[in-house]
């Protein structure tokens, strides 16, 4: 544990590391096609999980909290801008779980276009 305070201490003091800030904010533009896209398949995926009757029996507390932070990453983007950080935490994680979890062809095609568009979106 020593050994690891003292990396993340010469790491911190190394000038030529770069540490993403953690409070980054993006504008978002609402009228742009991509945003309207997004939102659009991420409601598409939303849907399609809370139908399917595997993730609603086996998996209904998880299901219920990854379909919040879908929701929440929603609300996020709503904004005029938004901590870029945190909605790609939420949405990108939820997104991910279900895709583990579906095993659909339709969600297999859209979640990995839909997180590089996302993540677009955010600047990443």
């Amino acid at each position: 544990m020593y050994e690891e305070i003292a990396e993340y201490k010469e790491l911190s003091n190394n000038d030529s590391v770069a540490i993403p800030a953690s409070d980054r904010v993006v504008r978002i533009d609402h009228n742009s096609q991509e945003y309207i896209k997004v939102l659009s398949e991420i409601d598409e995926v939303a849907e399609a999980a809370r139908s399917s009757n595997s993730l609603s029996v086996d998996h209904a507390d998880e299901l219920q909290q990854r379909l919040s932070e879908l929701e929440a990453g929603k609300v996020l983007m709503s904004a005029p801008q938004t901590n870029a950080n945190y909605a790609k935490e939420l949405v990108v994680n939820a997104l991910k779980w279900i895709a583990e979890k579906i095993m659909d062809n339709l969600i297999a095609v859209i979640v990995g276009p839909l997180m590089l568009a996302f993540l677009a979106l955010l600047g990443f």
